[in-house]
């Protein structure tokens, strides 16, 4: 074998070993995002059976910490104590701040220390994502996906119908999952589940970063 070609393959393999390198520091890199991640995902159980049946997470804005999710799940049945305004927050009883039924929002105080951040920019199509929650009161569980596309998500809710602008992911989800974060590649909050897709069960719909920035700034 000439020495041009030794060259040639000992470049070749120097590129691949180091590709390999990268993908492994990402990977890891990326395992760790997620691991922090789940420090700040919430479970919210009923009031009365104690059995978890949707998901929040706890967020870092302006300096305090929130537990957030979804207006159906804190207004459940056996959720929300009508006479103080309180729900059930994995073993916590906690006061809710503010309800939207336009956005599908709950903000509840925390008694957490940490939180996640929103994203300084809103997401794209294609861009990766990762959904964090409990599936039918399954411990957490990680998917991973996408941002399919913009679109308007029609909803019927005990308190009536609700058109809202929303978008399609590519990560499946189940009952339990209402509420959970979807995070970018930085561990940055971009939405929030709040209804699956009777359709495309592994497309469920997202309350949109502008939304959450909206009703966040309203406190």
């Amino acid at each position: 074998m000439s020495r041009t070609i030794k060259e040639v393959l000992g470049t070749i393999s120097m590129v691949i070993l180091i590709s390999l390198s990268i993908s492994t520091c990402s990977t890891s890199t990326q395992r760790s995002i997620d691991l922090k991640t789940t420090k700040s995902v919430v479970a919210f159980k009923s009031l009365v059976k104690g059995y978890v049946y949707g998901t929040g997470f706890n967020l870092k804005y302006k300096g305090r910490i929130y537990t957030v999710t979804n207006r159906h799940v804190c207004v459940a049945a056996d959720q929300i104590d009508s006479t103080n305004g309180t729900a059930r927050v994995n073993n916590e009883i906690l006061k809710v701040i503010r309800i939207s039924s336009v956005h599908d929002i709950c903000i509840l105080e925390s008694h957490s220390k940490s939180g996640l951040v929103l994203s300084p920019t809103a997401p794209q199509i294609m861009d990766e994502i990762t959904l964090i929650g409990h599936p039918r009161g399954l411990p957490l569980i990680i998917r991973k996906g996408h941002i399919v596309e913009h679109l308007s998500v029609c909803i019927g809710y005990s308190y009536g119908k609700k058109c809202l602008p929303s978008i399609r992911i590519s990560a499946t989800a189940y009952p339990g999952n209402s509420g959970s974060p979807v995070t970018n590649n930085a561990g940055q909050v971009v939405g929030i589940l709040f209804a699956g897709n009777s359709q495309y069960s592994h497309e469920p719909f997202i309350v949109p970063l502008s939304y959450l920035k909206l009703e966040m700034s309203k406190l």
